[in-house]
């Protein structure tokens, strides 16, 4: 969808169907989009140019890779409905927030975790839908770069476990 100075082309009519192996459906955009008509598509993945994004997610639930890309813009993962995804904050903006935001019933094991690989990722992170019955139980942060995350937010996710890994120096400013 559009770059500078290009009209959107990617509309939530557009029928998306990912074949065998590995999919992967890169969107660059400034205005909020429904994934729900996207099928067999693994690896999803935003840059938000200029105004907050929301993603509404596919249906089918097939995605397994949620990444914010060179965002400068808030993203938002909206109605995740697959609790074992990963996530990625690759080289946003300071000020940016990314949220994952989980379907109410998405995560009802006793072992949730979301893996976000940071690479020069700034802002915050934030993670919503969650409940005491639909905990997130671990989160994993792997920082393959520097970075500083100015806020993680888990109100409310009943996450007991968070594990910081990985080769790059990103700083946590504060935990909520």
């Amino acid at each position: 969808a559009g770059a500078a100075g290009n009209a959107e082309t990617y509309s939530p009519v557009d029928q998306i169907a990912g074949g065998a192996g590995t999919d992967t459906l890169y969107v660059e955009t400034d205005a909020n989009l429904s994934f729900a008509t996207v099928t067999g598509v693994e690896n999803l993945q935003v840059s938000a140019n200029t105004n907050a994004v929301t993603m509404t997610l596919a249906n089918d639930a097939a995605y397994k890779e949620l990444h914010s890309l060179n965002s400068t813009s808030n993203v938002t993962f909206d109605n995740i409905k697959n609790g074992d995804v990963n996530g990625a904050i690759i080289a946003t903006a300071n000020g940016t927030t990314v949220t994952y935001d989980y379907l109410g019933t998405a995560l009802t094991g006793a072992t949730d975790n979301l893996d976000v690989m940071l690479s020069a990722a700034d802002g915050d992170l934030d993670i919503t839908g969650v409940t005491a019955a639909n905990a997130l139980e671990t989160l994993t942060l792997n920082s393959v770069s520097d970075g500083e995350l100015d806020d993680i937010d888990l109100t409310n996710a009943n996450t007991t476990k968070l594990v910081i890994t990985g080769a790059g120096a990103t700083n946590v400013r504060g935990i909520t």
